[in-house]
């Protein structure tokens, strides 16, 4: 991975390594753009990882810590802002963001998602619009990450989902006990159960090998070791992973408590947040 000084100048410079800004280092860096990507959490490793659900969720070990990056609020524009006593915002603090301890489903919209106001109607009150794109706009977007993150899941298994252009790159993952007595009572009831797409490996894909069997030990939300689901920037930001990541990125971590809350770009060139 390219480390650059202090005082070079890059193409592009990316703060934070969570699930959009991994990825965009990635494109922009094997496109043969020079960047650096600002990080304020650690990377973590397998021995890092802890089946502790007070410590992860309750205690903030992998996401934001309210007296150490604090967030304010207010109901309007006379009060003054101030801090809450509880977190309204949570988000992954390391390389990876919440896709380090997210749930690893990974599902697509309807389509009747992007027309909601064509379709329902307006909201009195309130400023409820269609999306100026469509499904069609997004699908080889769904397709493309789909393929570059290895998601596992049965195409055509779920009757009411949108059209695709392709189908998951990989098989779904195996179903556990009380997913099989899930599947027969509903079938029964006339349901439509079906395997979910999953951002874990059901098989080696891509040079990336397939976790063991699956454990389902109910930690996915802070982060499987024994079945893990694929962290998308850490794997994509890996040192190791030369044959993915572009020669010219650079993964910082930041000394401050929280990053700055804007960096000035040099003309010509753009920063990203």
């Amino acid at each position: 991975m390219k480390q650059y000084r202090p005082d070079d100048e890059v193409d592009f410079l990316i703060i934070g390594a969570g699930a959009s800004g991994g990825i965009m280092a990635k494109q922009l860096s094997t496109a043969g753009f020079s960047v650096v990507v600002l990080e304020q959490g650690p990377y973590l490793r397998e021995k890092d990882f802890e089946h502790d659900e007070i410590k992860n969720t309750v205690l903030s070990g992998m996401t934001n810590h309210l007296a150490r990056q604090p967030h304010t609020y207010r109901t309007s524009d006379s009060e003054t802002a101030k801090v809450p006593n509880q977190k309204f915002i949570q988000y992954g603090r390391q390389v990876g963001g919440g896709s380090v301890h997210f749930t690893a489903n990974y599902w697509r919209l309807w389509e009747s998602d992007f027309r909601q106001k064509s379709k329902w109607g307006g909201v009195q009150g309130a400023s409820l619009a269609d999306w100026p794109i469509t499904y069609a706009d997004l699908e080889p977007y769904y397709t493309k990450a789909e393929e570059e993150l290895g998601v596992s899941g049965l195409a055509g298994a779920n009757p009411f989902e949108a059209w695709r252009s392709k189908p998951y790159p990989l098989p779904p993952l195996p179903i556990k006990s009380s997913g099989v007595l899930f599947e027969r009572a509903t079938r029964k009831l006339g349901l439509h159960p079906f395997p979910a797409p999953m951002a874990i490996l059901s098989q080696p894909y891509r040079g990336r090998g397939a976790p063991p069997p699956p454990q389902y030990a109910g930690h996915r939300h802070s982060h499987c070791r024994e079945n893990r689901p694929l962290r998308n920037s850490p794997e994509l930001l890996h040192p190791q992973n030369r044959n993915q990541l572009g020669r010219t990125c650079d993964r910082r971590h930041l000394l401050r408590r929280r990053p700055p809350r804007s960096v000035p770009a040099r003309q010509g060139r753009s920063c990203l947040r």
